[in-house]
């Protein structure tokens, strides 16, 4: 089940077939391979940067069946652990370190 940091979930895919009903994403990754099935061994089909958004389908076993409209369209699979709800920003992120690490102070 697709479950995010709000609580919202959406569809596995074995629940039901991918429909035109889409949650919004984000690649947190630095960078994240879309591929051609929910597999690494599956083909790629491009790499999308940090903070792309994506539109999820469903769920499979770890894996999001999803398209990136900004990047071309792109529709495939992508790693659930690289996607989260929010777009990822710089001071979003320069606070998750600090408070991950109290030796980090002001940047």
């Amino acid at each position: 089940m697709l479950r995010s940091v709000s609580g919202r979930r959406g569809p596995s895919c074995a629940e039901k077939p991918p429909t035109r009903q889409t949650f919004e994403r984000f690649v947190i990754a630095s960078s994240a391979a879309l591929r051609d099935g929910p597999a690494t061994s599956s083909g790629l089909r491009i790499h999308l940067p940090v903070a792309t958004p994506l539109r999820v389908a469903c769920e499979d076993g770890g894996w999001l069946q999803a398209w990136a409209p900004m990047h071309g369209g792109n529709m495939g699979w992508i790693r659930a652990d690289l996607v989260g709800d929010e777009e990822p920003s710089l001071p979003g992120e320069l606070d998750r370190l600090r408070a991950a690490s109290p030796r980090i102070r002001d940047w």
